[in-house]
């Protein structure tokens, strides 16, 4: 494709987006007029995602819906969001989605309530809304197709205020639309491995609410922690009990020699790699020079501050530039590169919770390299970015030699976590980990490394944060079971002596893009066990993951309670961040992919 028809396929895109956005703008103080006047309101087709991104019919259910944050532009919509978020467990909304299919009560078990039931249903929520513009609090879907019946039915009975009624839009959009909801409704006795709705929502992340009809549905969906840990242990229940529906993205990688400085398969070439913060780029850097390319670095002093004439010096010298993160270096390369000079730009996390994504000119994109699929469908989702130039390259991990041998029992009987700043990183849970590990053998103790709160400047101005660690640190003082458990090491370089000393590599995030602890310590022959956040099964072994902390601790017992069995866990995990991680494996496949030697289209 022309760098003429990209940027006319996404000037037509925009052009869509910003129809929606006036569109959008022009109703959303209106909304609740309308919602209280008819009881339904169409979702106008411009606020949707757009459907450009599918892993096809044939993947995976578990591929093709997985739990990710609120689709933005439906958000914004219904609520008003002015910002993107980037945590695919948030359930802060009070949004319940209720599936309707059939005029009489059945004993079918396929998930949807009778349409007859609507307004029972939905009585007590309608009754508890203020009117006060806030958006919807029920979702109720049709899927026989009879939604302005259903709508009428909701507006004679005087129970539609707040509800959202529409006909079955279609599997990718139920998926959009399952990422605002806080729970999914369904009837008692839905076996949720069977029921096509309840395994939708199990893959989606959200939690399943049984209940029996006509009863009145609860106005109170427990509190948005409990939400999420629901939310967890429904899709983790899903794929555990049914491995065909999961595939790990990406697969095992091909092993290839190392380049000795003759460069086969392309000629030398001028590579510049941009961008704020450069350690993830490092091994990249020398692998390409390693093959006989010149690199040079264009090292920017933020997300957009930088030295304009260097880059334009830079842009106009390079064959192919790479920016590492899409933040303010992308935008500006994506405006000023060359015609026939490649771009590449890797995401890593942050920048989808930015509007630096929306603000790249992505027909100049030949290659956006994510560094987990989650996140990948969620900024081709809310940025238009074109799917077919987008593809996952994770991160690269060196890998140390075997670890020695033997080793010394009582390790194994370490935890240990790397970062727990900000409170997104879970020490609560990490506490409530070791508290469980702890009342059944004291022998487990917990090894923080990283930085401790007071050492990051910004805390002082967020007293939310700082409010979650004085919690948290009280808590290891007043727990006689934690006091003398918890252990705090420096954030330093010396990862390989600390990593030597730990037999559990411990993640408890709420969410994350890849988690680069529990590869690496894998490959330090440290066992990994890992809260199952979103899009981290799609990244590692359903055994290294637990939906909350009860499980993860049982998990962890059952590991550790034999010194050959931890091995042996140990010894297979650290073969598998070999075949899918190893450095060896993930530069050649990057480095092909910022050359151009493999296209972003090929990994379809």
């Amino acid at each position: 494709m022309t760098r003429l028809v990209r940027a006319a396929a996404t000037r037509s895109r925009r052009a869509a987006q910003a129809v929606g956005s006036r569109w959008s703008d022009a109703v959303l103080t209106g909304r609740r007029a309308l919602w209280d006047r008819a009881g339904r309101i169409g979702v106008p087709d411009a606020v949707w995602p757009a459907s450009q991104d599918s892993p096809g019919r044939t993947a995976p259910l578990a591929n093709r819906v997985m739990p990710l944050p609120p689709a933005w532009g439906l958000s914004r919509w219904l609520w008003g969001d002015t910002g993107n978020r980037n945590d695919g467990g948030d359930r802060s909304s009070d949004l319940l989605a209720v599936y309707l299919g059939r005029t009489r009560p059945t004993d079918s078990g396929d998930g949807c309530f009778a349409t007859a039931d609507a307004a029972a249903l939905v009585a007590d929520r309608a009754a508890a809304d203020a009117g006060d513009g806030r958006g919807p609090h029920t979702l109720v879907v049709v899927a026989d197709g009879s939604a302005v019946d259903v709508a009428q039915s909701l507006q004679d009975a005087g129970v539609h205020r707040g509800c959202l009624v529409l006909d079955d839009p279609g599997s990718e959009r139920r998926a959009a639309l399952l990422s605002l909801c806080a729970a999914v409704a369904v009837p008692a006795g839905t076996d949720p491995l069977q029921s096509p709705w309840a395994r939708e929502a199990g893959a989606a992340g959200v939690a399943l609410l049984t209940h029996t009809a006509p009863a009145p549905l609860p106005r109170d969906l427990g509190l948005p922690s409990e939400r999420r840990v629901s939310g967890r242990v429904a899709r983790h229940t899903l794929v555990s009990a049914d491995p065909t529906v999961l595939e790990p993205v990406p697969g095992p990688l091909p092993e290839r020699l190392r380049s000795s400085g003759l460069v086969v398969g392309t000629e030398r070439r001028r590579v510049v790699v941009a961008g704020h913060d450069l350690k993830f780029a490092g091994g990249l850097i020398e692998h390409l020079r390693g093959e006989g390319h010149e690199v040079r670095l264009d090292e920017w002093a933020g997300h957009e501050r930088h030295d304009p004439q260097l880059s334009r010096d830079l842009a106009g010298w390079a064959d192919a530039v790479l920016c590492e993160w899409a933040l303010g270096n992308a935008v500006w390369y994506a405006r000023h590169v060359p015609d026939g000079t490649r771009l590449t730009v890797r995401l890593h996390l942050q920048e989808a919770a930015t509007d630096f994504p929306a603000r790249v000119r992505a027909d100049r994109i030949d290659a956006a390299v994510f560094v987990s699929e989650h996140l990948r469908r969620q900024v081709v989702r809310d940025f238009t970015w074109p799917a077919a130039r987008s593809l996952v390259v994770p991160n690269a991990v060196n890998i140390p030699g075997a670890p020695e041998s033997p080793v010394e029992p009582e390790r194994r009987f370490r935890l240990g976590l790397v970062g727990i700043v900000p409170s997104r990183k879970g020490l609560h849970t990490a506490l409530d980990v070791l508290h469980r590990l702890r009342s059944t053998d004291d022998r487990y103790t917990l090894s923080i490394k990283g930085r401790r709160p007071s050492e990051y400047p910004w805390m002082a101005d967020r007293p939310a944060e700082r409010d979650y660690f004085r919690d948290q640190f009280a808590r290891i003082d007043d727990d006689p079971l934690l006091g003398s458990a918890v252990g705090f090491e420096p954030f330093g370089p010396d990862m390989d002596a600390w990593f030597s000393r730990i037999g559990i590599a411990l993640s408890t995030s709420d969410f994350e893009s890849f988690h680069f602890t529990l590869p690496d310590g894998a490959a330090h022959g440290v066992l990994p066990r890992s809260l199952s956040w979103p899009g981290a099964d799609l990244l590692y072994p359903l055994r290294w993951l637990a939906p909350d902390a009860v499980t993860l601790a049982e998990s962890i017992l059952e590991a550790t309670h034999d010194l050959s069995q931890w091995q042996a866990e140990a010894t297979e995990a650290r073969q598998l961040v070999i075949q899918r991680f190893a450095a060896s494996r993930v530069l050649p496949e990057l480095a092909d992919v910022v050359l151009g030697r493999r296209r972003a289209e090929d990994s379809a």
